[in-house]
């Protein structure tokens, strides 16, 4: 898996120039969506090639790629004296996002379980959390190509953090 985050980060990194942050976040996420759907198929039998490893090279593939141009959207526009600021917040975002994430989706796999822990009910706990996940990349592709960016905006530089001779 490490070997397709790594291609696909340096993918991201070509292509991002190429076609641009919200095409690739588009095709990234169903990409991810795709990988997520597949591993719903998941049985308590189930071959480890075909119903884990495929999947998750697949999913790994589009979050390597989306990855890099969700930073750039996140922190496009941002006074250079705010950059670490907004690189701040992303990296918060994505650690308090994932923790929340992983929460829900354990509570979608608990809940289909009904507290069982008979291996065809807990894999249709997962199967059902991965379905949601799968949604939720698919409303994040779709967001991708609903949401319009913003008009290029002139501003004025704002007082305090416009540096004088004094300050430095």
């Amino acid at each position: 898996m490490s070997v397709v985050l790594t291609l696909g980060a340096i993918a991201s990194r070509w292509l991002l120039p190429k076609f641009g942050a919200r095409s690739l976040v588009t095709c990234g996420s169903l990409v991810m969506a795709g990988g997520l759907a597949w591993m719903t198929t998941i049985s308590a039998h189930a071959n480890y090639q075909v119903h884990v490893l495929g999947p998750t090279l697949l999913w790994a593939a589009g979050a390597s790629i989306v990855t890099m141009p969700s930073v750039t959207i996140a922190t496009s526009g941002i006074e250079p004296e705010l950059a670490g600021l907004a690189s701040g917040l992303v990296n918060t975002a994505r650690q308090i996002g994932g923790a929340i994430g992983l929460a829900a989706l354990t509570a979608v796999a608990a809940a289909y379980t009904h507290g069982s822990d008979a291996p065809d009910r807990v894999v249709h706990g997962y199967s059902a959390a991965l379905a949601a996940a799968a949604g939720i990349a698919l409303i994040v592709a779709i967001l991708a190509l609903l949401i319009r960016p913003e008009t290029a905006r002139t501003h004025e530089p704002r007082p305090e953090l416009t540096r004088t001779q004094g300050n430095s």
